[in-house]
């Protein structure tokens, strides 16, 4: 992996740590990453695993987009604590946007709509941003777009077809 991109990835962690953080979550980093980059907490009695995955943008004409690469096998496995992945761009030298998505809600935007490509062991995710909207292999996914009350489990995330 190129340097560029460690520097990128650990920087992506740390915005999502701080939007984390002005919402008032307790964030940890586990000393050693097996596949769970935080453990976040509003409280003590439910903790929830954190994958990030971060990108710099692409210019497009009237948008921008980014590449995700995420594991199938996490994607399409269910565990306690529950998994959210939270995809974050960094574009016009600022971080733009942050895509917090519940596993079980990229479960089945893969499985029922087609979301991503398959490349190995791994799932590719080529989302394109504009002012209006976030898509995603042509599904609407502005729902997601700093979204951050999935994580409290106050909002379950409705299929849209």
């Amino acid at each position: 992996m190129p340097r560029r991109n460690l520097f990128t990835g650990k920087a992506g962690e740390h915005a999502v740590i701080s939007q984390l953080l002005v919402r008032e979550w307790q964030v940890a980093a586990p000393e050693i990453d097996v596949g769970d980059d935080l453990l976040v907490a509003q409280d003590l009695g439910r903790v929830l695993r954190v994958q990030v995955k971060t990108c710099r943008a692409k210019e497009l004409r009237k948008s921008y987009a980014g590449q995700f690469r995420l594991s199938a096998q996490q994607v399409a496995t269910p565990r306690t604590p529950e998994l959210f992945f939270v995809l974050v761009v960094f574009h016009d030298q600022d971080w733009s946007d942050f895509l917090p998505i519940p596993r079980r809600d990229l479960h089945e935007e893969h499985v029922l709509y087609d979301v991503g490509s398959r490349s190995g062991d791994g799932i590719s995710l080529h989302v394109s941003f504009s002012e209006a909207a976030v898509q995603c292999s042509g599904r609407d996914w502005s729902r997601f777009r700093d979204n951050w009350s999935v994580l409290s489990g106050s909002t379950r995330l409705e299929r849209t077809a």
